[in-house]
């Protein structure tokens, strides 16, 4: 009796996607008969590519919340370490955690604020300059 002999479907065997392919195949499949990988006793595999994706959702996480606390600058590195676990996730038919889409909406949160704090600055100071230069300063119409 071969591998490939334990594949073949029964009738009434339950069955679920290859965690590799996504094919359909038995639930006490040991191997998938489409793309050949070996299945850890019917569990989803821990492969690099999941470690991957764990560890650039992690860091988007990480970078989001220093970024929105601390130092706005890693707001970009957070959005893009969530874009790359999303990527990585989509290549590997994995769903997104949510640790990356947390991290990329708490970077941009932190870009909104940087950008409004921008506005707010660059028109407090064109308001003072202009203020100054209207009157009642040194030198001004109001002497």
């Amino acid at each position: 009796m071969s591998e490939h002999d334990l594949q073949t479907p029964a009738e009434g065997a339950d069955r679920r996607p290859c965690p590799y392919c996504g094919e359909a195949i038995r639930a006490e499949a040991i191997k998938c008969r489409h793309c050949g990988e070996r299945l850890e006793g019917g569990k989803r595999p821990r492969g690099q590519a999941s470690q991957q994706i764990e560890q650039a959702a992690t860091l988007s996480l990480v970078f989001g919340l220093i970024s929105l606390l601390v130092c706005q600058c890693l707001a970009p590195l957070a959005i893009i370490k969530g874009n790359e676990a999303a990527r990585l996730a989509a290549a590997s038919r994995e769903p997104t955690p949510g640790t990356a889409t947390a991290g990329k909406v708490l970077g941009w949160i932190s870009l909104a604020i940087v950008g409004l704090s921008v506005l707010v600055y660059g028109g407090v100071i064109a308001f003072a300059l202009v203020a100054g230069t209207a009157g009642g300063g040194p030198g001004g119409a109001g002497s």
